[in-house]
């Protein structure tokens, strides 16, 4: 991979991985003034206001149809609002860095988990290493 494309997605990498990693610093610095779901009320308001104006902006079409509507909303509730709040509360209790890497453990122990309801096959070694079999 060339120099300049490898420097061109490494520097955007580096930038999401400093908003992600302090949004959890940012929620333990807010639970000194708001209560856990007054948190996530404000978290997910300036989220909410941010992909207004970027549809705004680019003037996407928003659907009309309130089955999509229902839809988006249960999504939202469930992998948002959900997890966003047991954070919140968990930290009144442990340390922004704990939350970020029990968050970022989140792929592994699903897995797991999986693994564990599943039971192990032999593709289980092709999948975990990436390999497809035709």
């Amino acid at each position: 991979m060339p120099t300049s494309q490898r420097s061109s997605w490494l520097g955007l990498y580096v930038l999401l991985g400093i908003v992600w990693g302090s949004s959890f610093l940012f929620t333990k610095l807010s639970l000194h003034t708001w209560p856990p779901f007054g948190v996530v009320f404000l978290r997910l308001a300036i989220g909410s206001l941010a992909l207004i104006a970027v549809i705004a902006w680019r003037r996407l079409p928003v659907t009309k149809n309130w089955r999509h509507w229902a839809l988006m909303g249960f999504g939202g509730m469930f992998m948002n609002t959900l997890p966003f709040s047991l954070f919140a509360y968990a930290q009144l209790n442990v340390t922004s860095i704990l939350a970020s890497i029990i968050n970022a453990a989140t792929p592994v122990m699903t897995l797991l988990a999986l693994l564990l309801l599943n039971g192990w096959h032999s593709d289980c070694a092709r999948g975990l290493a990436g390999v497809r079999r035709e």
